[in-house]
């Protein structure tokens, strides 16, 4: 408290007041200490803890009918509940940055002002094509209209049924230098979470109309209210509507269903193929698959079309006309509605039989750090709803270029397709993790094959057919590669498929898995080598620790090696022993891994994006090209019987049998030799690659090769780390899991 510019006698005095029993506006506006937007959580804290009596609410709502009752003799009262969060006056002037509320003067409690339902109403009644001298008699002029007149219907405060609990919630911009000082939207920037206060859903709200002559017509009365029904149901109160807040469930009223065919929801249907990491201002809480997180992916997937054809000035401006800017509304508004609701858990993955998923959720299982699990959902189905709108796009001070609703739904479509294809929500969506299923229509794009090839063509032709409404030269080209681009010649592509069975959401899991265990052995056989950062950083190599462990410094008294101490990976392909300077650089992953059924399959696809700066564009490229070999290779098996299994879960699960173990040809150069149990092992390298493993299966010939000799040897594929062996297999069998043996032929424990 000693931050307040206040008296000492009057800090005194507020010190001594607990938070609980604040005024929750005082509170907001007088006793919240300054502080920056990434630190402002825990003073909106304190408001959220504040005062606050049901039974005043009561005693206030009762005594505003009664006063009603005197007043009018017509009135219209009903209730409609929040479907999604409610935010208001986020604008709200104080010390805090877009993080204010409406909150009543007097009693503190959350509530409508009837300015705002006044606006909503009279913007349904425009969409709604209700007639203009309705418009007059209902709601009056507009400001600057010749002659003034007010409107016959009053609007009054909208109150909560019950005393609404204030909720965090939070929004997490990933590219703030892009939006605020134009640089260019890279994949290196640290998200800022951003916590701001909002009304929950499934909160009660009371609307109240009213004649404003005793001799006016009750018919208008009801249309302002199928007016208003309709706005809180489609258009949404409050501040973030496009983003989908501030929806109203329609209750018992009886909402308008007419609209405009410009302006009609288009419905898409929505469910998770693969656990998603969901979760708000405290992932610990119950998650929810949240609009702001949809429309988040959707704005990254279409940057990433338009990347490398328009600078990045353009690139904002389009943006900006497109989904909305600080000086622009959105053109495209968005709703969620869940059918079906998802199971939620907190379960982390076995490291025995789920080894690959755990490679991929890296971070979201307990650690030293984390005691329990990152909750996440599975399943579950929703419905998207969006609406769009004409827009302009700013080209300079003195030109501006209109873009029709039908050039908006293209562009909107076509990021929609491409999250559905490629992308994912939530924590983990680059590995799998959070992958949406889509379902309706995209005829908007004239893909007449419904292939992935087909679509991305259809997709190029309208984005060039809008560059050239705006002037754009749309022509690609490496120098505006400052982002990721979706359509660079170099982005790779591939897929694989297996057939749907009896269990598809375990066979999901299973593939997801041993993706991971494929995409494992790569990122392991990089250990010591720098373009590892082409994976993605922060990311270190050598150590893992600053010392060596006990093991470590037996074998060193033995042969004399020296340790290696971690170093941290930089964008430009050289590395630090700075772990505070290497440790918080950030670039994230150039690969999308994403699952889905398909048919009668489940289908493994990933996507590979050359990346600006890791630590070269073409240098990125050609990395991306040796990991789509070795994607090329997976096998969409299971290792184990029982892969889909969780820790203490006793229930039987399906014998499978491993995969029939694949081999291929590859020249290695032999790098080492070192004897095991008395059999020949050498370390080796694979040419035109980086990928080093072992050579020790198979009989090898009477003459050893020398060191730094290059020979053909055949590749275990679905051994990890990577194993070879010198001759070819005279018979491939498959490992009945009862045995308990992996690729390396020992037991596992």
């Amino acid at each position: 408290m000693s931050r307040l510019h206040y008296p000492e006698e009057t800090r005194n005095v507020v010190g001594l007041v607990p938070a609980k029993e604040r005024h929750p506006l005082l509170q907001l506006d007088r006793f919240t200490i300054p502080v920056s937007q990434k630190d402002q959580k825990s003073e909106l804290e304190k408001v959220v803890a504040g005062f606050h009596d049901s039974e005043l609410l009561k005693d206030l709502a009762k005594r505003r009918k009664e006063c009603m009752r005197v007043s009018s003799d017509s009135f219209a009262c009903w209730t409609q509940s929040t479907s999604s969060p409610l935010a208001l006056h986020l604008s709200h002037p104080g010390v805090l940055e877009n993080a204010g509320t409406c909150l009543n003067p007097l009693y503190g409690f959350a509530y409508i002002p009837a300015t705002g339902l006044k606006g909503m109403a009279r913007a349904a009644a425009v969409e709604l094509d209700l007639p203009s001298g309705d418009v007059l008699k209902i709601f009056g002029s507009e400001p600057g209209e010749l002659r003034q007149s007010g409107g016959e219907i009053c609007f009054h405060d909208s109150l909560p049924v019950t005393w609404p609990q204030l909720v965090l919630d939070i929004a997490t911009p990933h590219h703030q230098e892009y939006y605020q000082k134009g640089k260019n939207p890279g994949d290196w920037e640290d998200p800022i979470p951003l916590s701001f206060l909002t009304v929950p859903e499934n909160t009660p709200f009371e609307f109240l109309l009213s004649l404003r002559n005793r001799d006016g017509n009750p018919n208008l009365l009801d249309k302002a209210k199928n007016c208003l029904a309709y706005a809180l149901d489609r258009l949404g109160a409050g501040g973030k509507t496009n983003a989908g807040y501030g929806r109203f469930s329609t209750g018992n009223t009886q909402a308008a269903t007419t609209e405009r065919q410009g302006r009609k929801t288009h419905q898409f249907d929505l469910s998770l193929v693969t656990r998603g990491y969901l979760g708000g201002a405290d992932w610990s809480k119950d998650a929810t698959l949240r609009v702001s997180a949809i429309r988040g992916q959707l704005r990254w997937w279409w940057r990433a079309m338009h990347a490398g054809f328009l600078p990045v000035d353009e690139l904002r401006k389009l943006e900006s006309a497109i989904w909305g800017s600080t000086s622009q509304s959105s053109a495209v508004a968005m709703s969620l509605k869940c059918i079906e609701n998802p199971k939620l858990g907190s379960t982390s993955f076995d490291q025995r039989t789920q080894s690959g998923l755990v490679y991929l959720s890296y971070g979201m299982n307990p650690d030293n750090k984390r005691s329990e699990a990152r909750r996440w959902l599975e399943g579950g189905k929703w419905e998207l709803g969006m609406r769009f709108r004409r827009t302009t796009f700013v080209k300079t001070k003195d030109s501006k270029i209109s873009l029709t609703d039908e050039d908006v739904k293209k562009q909107i479509l076509a990021a929609l397709w491409m999250l559905g294809q490629y992308g994912g929500v939530g924590a983990k969506c680059r590995k799998g993790f959070g992958s949406l299923s889509i379902e309706g229509s995209f005829d908007a794009l004239g893909a007449t094959v419904m292939d992935s090839g087909a679509f991305e063509t259809s997709i190029q032709g309208h984005n060039k057919e809008i560059w050239n409404k705006i002037g754009a030269a749309a022509e690609f080209s490496s120098a505006m590669v400052q982002s990721p681009a979706i359509f660079h010649p170099r982005t790779i592509r591939g897929e694989k498929h297996a057939p749907v069975g009896n269990n598809p959401a375990n066979q999901v899991v299973m593939a997801l898995n041993r993706l991971g265990e494929h995409y494992k052995a790569f990122a392991t056989s990089l250990k010591h080598q720098p373009k590892k950062a082409g994976l993605g950083l922060p990311r270190k190599i050598d150590g893992p620790k600053e010392g060596p462990n006990p093991r470590q410094e037996s074998r060193m008294r033995e042969t004399g090696e020296q340790h290696k101490p971690p170093q941290y990976l930089l964008k430009d392909g050289s590395t630090t022993l700075n772990s505070t300077e290497g440790g918080k650089i950030r670039y994230a992953s150039p690969l999308h891994f994403h699952v889905s059924r398909k048919g009668g399959s489940i289908v493994v696809r990933w996507i590979g994006i050359p990346a600006v700066s890791l630590p070269t564009l073409d240098a990125h490229a050609n990395f991306l090209d040796e990991v789509n070999r070795h994607l090329a290779l997976l096998s969409l098996g299971t290792n184990h019987a029982n892969a889909v299994g969780q820790p203490g879960d006793h229930r039987p699960q399906p014998q499978v049998l491993q995969p029939t173990r694949r081999f291929i040809k590859v020249k290695v150069k032999l790098l080492e030799k070192t004897d095991s149990s008395g059999k020949v092992r050498f370390k080796v390298k694979e040419l035109g690659s980086e990928i080093q493993g072992t050579l020790i299966d198979g009989v090898p010939p009477k003459t050893l090769p020398e060191l730094d000799a290059e020979i053909e040897v055949y590749k275990n594929t679905s051994a990890n780390p990577p194993r070879y062996r010198w001759d070819e297999p005279k018979e491939e069998t498959k490992v009945d899991p009862k045995n308990n043996r992996g690729n390396n032929n020992r037991p596992r424990r």
